[in-house]
């Protein structure tokens, strides 16, 4: 099986080219990112009560109460949490506007959670249940939008302390 996913409504851009380039798959969109764009006509609207059915190995929490509606996926088999912007890693090896940036904002050096999470967020209960999940995971990876990848037997700690401010 072959899917598409938008993983939250900031991160869309190439949605079309990609649905254009594999006809057979599956569109997955956040609920919401209609009042941002016109998703492909046979994309699915994904939301808790409509899951993605993705493929075997692959699990996902939607984190939709937060204005992203962000769908994070665990992949099983390598014990992997990809998300798009729930997390940033930036290090030295970034590039200088990069490292301006999110040391400007207090998201450099280590793995960390934007101060502007908090106003996105609907209720502060879901940083729990979004930690919890990826705690039942227990992921030795994150693999994220934003920056490198954080490899460690205590990925899922690590993602717990980041999002703990917001809690």
């Amino acid at each position: 099986m072959a899917a598409i996913l938008a993983p939250n409504t900031m991160h869309y851009g190439y949605l079309d080219v990609a649905a254009q380039a594999f006809p057979g798959a599956r569109v997955y969109v956040p609920e919401g990112l209609e009042r941002k764009t016109t998703p492909p006509a046979h994309a699915e609207v994904i939301s808790r009560r409509h899951p993605p059915e993705l493929p075997a190995g692959i699990e996902h929490f939607i984190f939709d109460r937060h204005s992203i509606n962000e769908c994070v996926l665990f992949h099983r088999p390598s014990r992997t949490v990809i998300t798009a912007d729930l997390l940033y890693n930036y290090q030295p090896e970034h590039g200088a506007g990069e490292k301006i940036f999110f040391r400007l904002i207090g998201n450099y050096g280590a793995p960390k959670v934007a101060f502007y999470h908090r106003f996105a967020l609907r209720e502060k209960a879901a940083v729990h249940e979004l930690v919890d999940r990826v705690r039942a995971w227990s992921p030795q990876r994150i693999v994220m939008g934003h920056g490198r990848i954080v490899e460690s037997a205590e990925a899922a700690e690590i993602f717990a302390a980041a999002w703990r401010p917001f809690a």
